[in-house]
């Protein structure tokens, strides 16, 4: 099964050729060909491409992830191609609304970063959030591998949202 993009009128734009393709979001989508994964324009002209992969462009960049020595590490590139942020993240989320985002450092400690790749706030998390399954605002969802449910706290107050029952 091939992808492509048509019009409104059903005229293809772009013809299918992709194994997989996101919706277009700022001009930018997200598609697999021959066992890559790529960023294209409206016209299908590449703008960035990754081996290992690339996440739908989501509040002006997308994570993509490069296998570095042993280690698969995230960083950010925005919808012109441009890497932001070289791949240096254990792991990484989404920037949000206000250009900050999530990432778990080599060291496996989390941080709250910017577009720059500057952290704004450094996280020492214990083993209790050595399963986070995402983080939101000022929220981290939790996997609780005693109870096998996830829970959400707080992590500016350290308050506990929801205890793992879910």
């Amino acid at each position: 099964k091939k992808y492509g993009y048509i019009t409104e009128t059903g005229e293809f734009i772009i013809k299918a050729q992709y194994s997989y393709a996101s919706d277009f979001n700022n001009g930018v989508a997200i598609v697999s060909i021959n066992e890559k994964f790529v960023m294209i324009d409206m016209q299908g002209d590449i703008l960035f491409s990754s081996d290992n992969g690339i996440s739908d462009y989501k509040n002006g960049a997308a994570i993509f992830s490069s296998i570095k020595g042993d280690n698969l590490l995230y960083g950010y590139v925005e919808d012109t191609g441009k890497v932001i942020i070289e791949p240096q993240f254990e792991n990484a989320y989404e920037f949000n609304e206000k250009g900050k985002a999530y990432v778990k450092l080599t060291d496996g400690n989390y941080a709250l970063i910017n577009r720059k790749g500057e952290i704004l706030i450094s996280y020492n998390f214990n083993e209790k959030y050595s399963n986070i399954y995402q983080m939101v605002d000022d929220y981290a969802i939790y996997y609780d591998s005693n109870s096998g449910k996830y829970g959400v706290d707080n992590l500016v107050s350290g308050d506990v949202i929801y205890e793992p029952i879910y």
